[in-house]
């Protein structure tokens, strides 16, 4: 049995595509070929499965072969017609002219299915020039062939939607590898799936995105209905995309999703709408959702439908358009229509005519919310953005508008933020249930606002700013710890099993000091993480979970004859906050963002699973060579050991070599030498070898014929000659020392170069024994996977989603736990001296400063 594509699977396989072309361009230009390429293996496969098909049911039918093949002929027959020039059979084979070809095939794909793909392919050009140059004919053709290797026909696929899935990802990674200008094409997952959560797409529902970029909010809007249970095939999904490459992307990706029905224009928004109605009118919608461009100019000239901005016009200069978009949003919504649009802060309260078209939108009714955002979350600013939403509907009796202050809670990234599961699930309950909670959210009247001056500054009415730190001055004098500090997080303390006064001993009424046991601040974390009380806890909690677990398991069982994936969701994630929010060592909306940590992490799998049933194809590859072949892991393990050990000693070789350090001099017992001094090494042996042969010749042979003649006369003869026999021996036994010295020389040289070739031999041997793991382990883990039942695959699978699952909540309790430790260690750090200690040690300072200057004569 041939296994299915997982998800996994195909993101790796796609990812090795990516990597044929890194190195000849950047990824933001080499985007459009991989997606054009998915796109014509894509449809080529599925059309040659659809044309199988058709001909299998006509031959059951009895119709003849040439009336069967004229109906294979006919384009209408398939969701997308194509042609032979564009067919991978014809592709597959290319081998010259490669570009033009390709660009061709491409061409006529486009020209065979005009209704749904002019315009969207034309752009992908394979011949186009990246600097001097262009892809050589034996890239493109290992391109293709690694293309060979990607089955795409829907008989290939774990679940239906598996290529969108791994599309979506491939946007992502192209989005990161370009940085800013990913911000062109993509918002961060996270972003977007909060602003769904806040217009909450219904079945029916029309969604417009007038700034769709590569479609991600149109996509997971149709992902929000389906995991209400609902027909995400009965949603009408609009938008519109200015960019033309940016739009072919687009296009493409709701096509791999399936969603063929999407509605996507490519032109300005700002400018001309391209939505309208049967009577030219400007079509509107239930939902609108948008990130549009930050800070754009706009130009009032030739606009159409410029009754759109009916709370006035915003400068044309000074990059002052994002009420233009705003308002065009508010013009495209239906009166029981919502939206939510990112914004930049400064539409919240710059004067002027922005003022003016603010005031306009709070008077009518229309703004329901403005939610804070941390900074630096979206790839084209790291500065601070919001959420502005819009609701028609209750506008005449809205009187005040919600505000949320999120900026403070996100999760830190090396180059980027991003918002944590907890944090969307918390903004996404507050939003929807209107909590008002401290420092964090509250409504604001419509009264507080006009004397504001209609200024919507978030901090002005939500100041999350944190209290200013407690100092208590008796404690910096005379030592201590208030035992108000300590108090202050006792039931924090508790809930993870530890009671903070264990930590401490009394001083004074109202003070303490950290016990003996403390005796460094280091302390601190190993008395923390040895308490007894917090394995205890932390124990009880994963039995809490194991119990829930097993409680529910048969939903996951039932999951290949069910196939409710989202319901099972839906009822988990209730079930599961339930019965760990007893605990009170983590929060509701951490709880529930352990839960959705896991579930984004599973939920390809179980996808699959309810497609597939419990297929040996979602057991990674490690976990089934760790069961089946444990000597391979294990010789792999080995030989990275090895070879880290020797690079290691290469590249120290390599850095601590002196510019003036004689190769043959150096005493180094591990055998490796600098490039320089094996260089060097090579060049002596080379020289000493030709110097000890030269020798030979012009030296040692000659004296040595010499001597041997002189011998064979007699001495009257020798005399007479002019030759010394003495002298000439002389002569020899310094050439052979001459030699000889030079030989020990050699060897020397010969032993380090030996010992050093022999490790540099050594890191090719295990290099090479680790690709032909590489090669052999595909096999093995098929082998191994072919000998495993459903029932054995579906044990392991379940097995390692629990373990995900665990691992999530234990994660989060040690997060809980660092910073219990941190908050002890911040209260060592600010009391542990005092000023009297300051002052004993510098009076002490100034008693040795006077006694050097005595003995030097300065003082009497």
């Amino acid at each position: 049995m041939i296994q299915k594509l997982t998800l996994a699977r195909l993101e790796n396989l796609l990812l090795q595509a990516c990597d044929i072309l890194r190195g000849k361009m950047d990824a933001s230009e080499y985007k459009e070929y991989v997606f054009g390429m998915i796109f014509l293996k894509r449809l080529s496969d599925q059309f040659d499965a659809e044309r199988e098909q058709m001909r299998k049911k006509y031959q059951k039918q009895g119709l003849s072969p040439e009336l069967i093949e004229k109906q294979l002929q006919m384009p209408d027959k398939y969701h997308f017609f194509v042609p032979e020039a564009a067919s991978w059979e014809n592709v597959r084979h290319l081998k010259r002219d490669v570009g033009n070809s390709l660009n061709k095939a491409l061409h006529e794909l486009e020209e065979s299915n005009p209704d749904t793909l002019e315009d969207v392919l034309k752009g992908i050009n394979f011949n186009r020039k990246v600097g001097r140059v262009t892809l050589s004919d034996s890239v493109l053709v290992d391109f293709i062939q690694h293309f060979e290797k990607i089955p795409m026909r829907d008989e290939d696929f774990e679940f239906p939607d598996l290529l969108g899935a791994a599309y979506e990802y491939l946007i992502k990674y192209f989005a990161d590898s370009a940085g800013k200008k990913g911000g062109e094409f993509y918002t961060p997952n996270e972003v977007v799936r909060l602003m769904v959560n806040i217009i909450g797409p219904r079945a029916g529902l029309t969604i417009y995105d007038p700034t769709v970029g590569s479609g991600g909010m149109l996509i997971q809007s149709k992902h929000y209905v389906d995991e209400r249970g609902e027909d995400s095939r009965d949603l009408g999904l609009y938008g519109q995309e200015e960019n033309g490459g940016t739009w072919a992307i687009c296009k493409m990706n709701m096509i791999l999703h399936g969603v063929l029905t999407a509605d996507i224009r490519n032109g300005d928004t700002i400018k001309e709408p391209l939505h309208q109605d049967q009577n030219g009118e400007l079509l509107r919608f239930d939902r609108v959702i948008a990130n549009p461009p930050f800070s754009q100019n706009y130009s009032k000239t030739d606009m159409k439908f410029k009754e759109r901005f009916s709370y006035g016009f915003c400068p044309e200069s000074g990059k002052k358009a994002d009420l233009m978009f705003v308002q065009h949003m508010v013009a495209s919504l239906k009166e029981t229509g919502k939206m939510a649009t990112v914004m930049p802060h400064g539409v919240l309260f710059r004067g002027g005519e922005e003022k003016n078209i603010r005031e306009g939108m709070i008077k009518e009714g229309i703004v329901d919310a403005v939610i804070g955002l941390p900074a630096n979350l979206f790839y084209g600013t790291g500065i601070p953005a919001c959420i502005l939403v819009i609701n028609k509907e209750g506008a005449r009796e809205r009187n005040k508008i919600f505000f949320i202050n999120a900026d403070r809670e996100y999760r830190e990234g090396k180059n980027q933020n991003s918002l944590r599961p907890e944090d969307i699930q918390k903004i996404t309950n507050v939003y929807r249930y209107k909590r008002e909670l401290p420092d964090y959210s509250r409504f604001v009247s419509l009264e507080e606002l006009e004397n504001e001056e209609f200024n919507l500054n978030i901090r002005r009415y939500v100041d999350n700013s944190p209290d200013p730190e407690p100092h208590d001055v008796r404690a910096h004098l005379l030592g201590g710890i208030p035992e108000s500090e300590i108090e202050s997080r006792n039931e924090d303390f508790a809930a993870h099993g530890i009671d903070i006064y264990s930590f401490f001993k009394p001083k004074e009424k109202g003070y303490y000091l950290f016990r003996d046991e403390v005796a460094v601040k280091e302390d601190i974390r190993k008395i923390v993480e040895g308490c007894e009380r917090v394995a205890e806890k932390e124990s009880d909690i994963i039995s809490a979970l194991d119990q829930w677990w097993y409680d529910h398991l048969d939903e996951l069982v039932k999951l290949p004859e069910t196939k409710k994936v989202y319901q099972v969701r839906s009822s988990y994630i209730r079930s599961f906050v339930d019965r760990l929010d007893q605990f009170d060592l983590l929060d509701y909306h951490k709880i529930e963002g352990v839960f959705v940590t896991f579930w984004q992490e599973v939920a390809a799998d179980l996808k699959s699973v309810a497609a597939s049933g419990w297929s040996a194809g979602l057991i990674p590859e490690e976990e089934i060579l760790a069961s089946q072949f444990p000597e391979v892991l294990q010789k792999v393990k080995d030989n990275e050991e090895r070879l880290t050990e020797l690079e290691a000693l290469f590249a120290s070789a390599e850095a601590e070599t002196g510019e003036d350090e004689d190769p043959e001099k150096t005493e180094e017992d591990n055998g490796v030498l600098s490039k320089e001094q094996a260089k060097e090494l090579k060049d002596r042996k080379k020289e000493l070898t030709g110097e000890m042969k030269s020798i030979r010749k012009n030296e040692l042979k000659p004296l040595e014929e010499t001597l041997k003649n002189l011998e064979k006369i007699d001495s009257e003869a020798v005399q007479g000659s002019g030759y010394n026999p003495e002298e000439i021996e002389n002569k020899i036994k310094q050439a052979k020392e001459k030699i000889g010295k030079n030989a020990n020389r050699l060897s020397d040289i010969e032993v380090k170069l030996f010992r050093h070739e022999a490790l540099e031999d050594e890191v090719k041997k295990l290099k090479a024994e680790n690709r032909a793991v590489e090669k052999k382990k595909s096999n093995l883990v098929e082998k191994a996977r072919e000998k495993i039942s459903e029932k054995e695959a579906m044990g392991l699978i379940l097995k390692r989603f629990y373990s995900v699952l665990e691992e999530d909540l234990r994660d989060y309790m040690k997060s809980h736990l660092l910073d219990l430790t941190a908050y002890l260690e911040k209260l060592w750090d600010k009391y542990k001296v005092t000023v009297r200690d300051i002052e004993r040690e510098r009076d002490k300072e100034v008693e040795k400063l006077n006694q050097h200057l005595e003995e030097l004569g300065y003082l009497g």
